[in-house]
């Protein structure tokens, strides 16, 4: 009864927000039907739920080689040309549309996604995903569908945990997910990475080729949204404290074994030695290529630091202000000149870690 007056509040709070006009639309499902939906679920589920630039495909890899997982990479990667980013998703169609097509990831109706998100025809996600690259060709071949939607829902039940990551959603999606699921929360695990803008609009820069003027515009839009989600996590934290948290990339960078351990104890996984190994050779070698878009580097810490050295001081004056109050609420800290931006010592943040975990 708490948990329902809890999420009743929740939704309360967003529709009488200012800031958060646009969800004014959102309701809560019925109890019955809360109960109806946990009575299908055979796995637990956990979203990764980030940004681009913010380290989620390093994270991700760390579930994809994890024996007991069955991985999903970046369902909704397919409408992205109609999801831009920074993403703007504002109606609650869209919340639910997001919620929905979760709601098959965690039931593994990988059959029963929507026409216009071919997941299991995008050749990229079957790259990414051991789980699915079987599935994929399987699709790609068009010859017996029934058997490729036998061998998907076969290959996903034989997990016991199910993990998505996405930078394609909004905090709202997972509000409304979350209350969707609330008679059966502690099967669904919601992991909020965030990173320093800086960093995010540097690595964007060199991704994306975007001049001074694009960066600053930019750098305000992905603020707003952090900040926005941030807020909003903060609420449903109050409503779902066991089912959702935040962590900072830099945390996991510096600290990624003992992170990666915490994050595994919150979603009640077993840390094998093989996952440590697995997180050890990504983090700790020396000699590994560096890949602008791959998980392979030489020091996870180094790497999340790195647009220290190439970043404009100039960039930086200009991201401060727009981002102040997102620094405020994840403990990052403005930079008050280039020979304190260049030092390698100086990590612009609050020492103590940020994750609860």
């Amino acid at each position: 009864l708490l948990v329902i007056l809890g999420a009743a509040c929740l939704i309360f709070k967003i529709k009488h927000s200012i800031m958060y006009r646009d969800t004014s639309n959102i309701k809560l499902t019925h109890r019955d039907a809360s109960e109806s939906l946990c009575g299908t679920l055979r796995h637990k589920l956990v979203i990764i739920f980030a940004y681009e630039r913010t380290g989620s495909t390093f994270l991700g890899d760390i579930f994809n080689n994890d024996k007991e997982v069955f991985y999903f990479y970046e369902p909704f990667r397919p409408k992205h040309s109609k999801w831009p980013y920074p993403r703007e998703l504002d109606t609650f169609e869209r919340y639910k549309y997001v919620s929905n097509i979760i709601g098959h990831v965690m039931r593994c109706e990988l059959d029963k996604f929507p026409k216009d998100l071919p997941i299991m025809q995008d050749g990229y996600l079957a790259i990414k995903s051991a789980n699915i690259r079987r599935i994929a060709e399987c699709y790609s071949k068009k010859e017996n569908i029934s058997q490729c939607i036998h061998l998907s829902r076969k290959a996903c039940n034989a997990k016991t945990i199910i993990v998505s990551k996405t930078v394609r959603s909004t905090m709202e999606s997972i509000g409304h997910l979350l209350s969707k699921y609330r008679k059966c929360a502690s099967k669904v695990k919601v992991i909020h990475l965030v990173r320093d803008p800086r960093g995010m609009l540097n690595s964007r820069k060199t991704s994306a080729h975007l001049n001074m003027d694009q960066l600053t515009a930019e750098a305000n839009t992905l603020c707003k949204r952090m900040h926005k989600d941030v807020l909003i996590f903060k609420q449903i934290k109050e409503i779902f404290p066991d089912s959702i948290l935040q962590l900072r990339y830099e945390d996991l960078a510096e600290h990624p074994q003992e992170t990666t351990s915490n994050i595994y104890r919150y979603l009640q996984m077993e840390y094998t030695n093989e996952i440590n190994s697995f997180v050890a050779g990504r983090t700790l070698n020396k000699g590994a290529a560096e890949n602008q878009y791959g998980t392979k580097r030489r020091d996870s810490n180094a790497t999340a630091y790195a647009w220290k050295k190439t970043i404009s001081y100039n960039l930086v004056k200009s991201v401060d202000p727009v981002c102040y109050s997102l620094y405020k609420e994840l403990g990052y800290l403005p930079i008050q000149s280039e020979k304190e931006l260049r030092d390698k010592a100086l990590v612009h943040r609050q020492n103590a870690p940020f994750t609860s975990i």
